[in-house]
């Protein structure tokens, strides 16, 4: 597998794919969901955006719509997606996004993203009721409103 080491991206500095992904696996997976949460001081969670705003390392949230924005011109097909491609969903517009974790020799994947379990929770404790977590998912998750995916170090 090759790995491509890009540290700025429109002028905000991020980390390499392998420091995304064990940043993921080890800091990340079993946090509470939180709406509009990314890991920083005050926050309890991560919204689904806020996964690969702070595994990426940046300084602040970005949020679905500006993390499309950042990297639609590094589309690839799903098949190519190695760990730390972006999968983002919606129907009229882009509403989600979720992290590939694991790509597997058969062609399937595994995939990160912070789910609500009833919607916005607003404290840990709500989080925890509605089971809502950041968590794996097969990659056949949300598959009817997929978008497109993009690779943050396509080069």
């Amino acid at each position: 597998m090759h790995w491509v080491s890009q540290r700025t991206y429109f002028g905000l500095i991020m980390n390499t794919r392998e420091e995304t992904i064990s940043i993921i696996r080890n800091k990340i997976i079993g946090e509470p969901y939180q709406y509009g949460g990314w890991g920083a001081p005050g926050d309890y969670g991560y919204d689904c955006s806020g996964v690969p705003s702070r595994a990426m390392g940046f300084d602040s949230k970005q949020w679905t719509g500006s993390l499309y924005e950042m990297f639609k011109s590094k589309e690839i097909i799903p098949l190519q997606a190695l760990p730390g491609t972006l999968f983002f969903y919606g129907k009229s517009k882009i509403i989600h996004v979720m992290t590939v974790l694991t790509h597997w020799p058969n062609g399937g994947i595994t995939l990160v993203g912070a789910r609500g379990g009833l919607g916005e929770t607003d404290t840990i404790d709500e989080a925890r009721d509605q089971e809502a977590f950041v968590d794996v998912v097969p990659g056949s998750y949300w598959h009817n409103n997929f978008v497109c995916a993009l690779d943050p170090w396509k080069i």
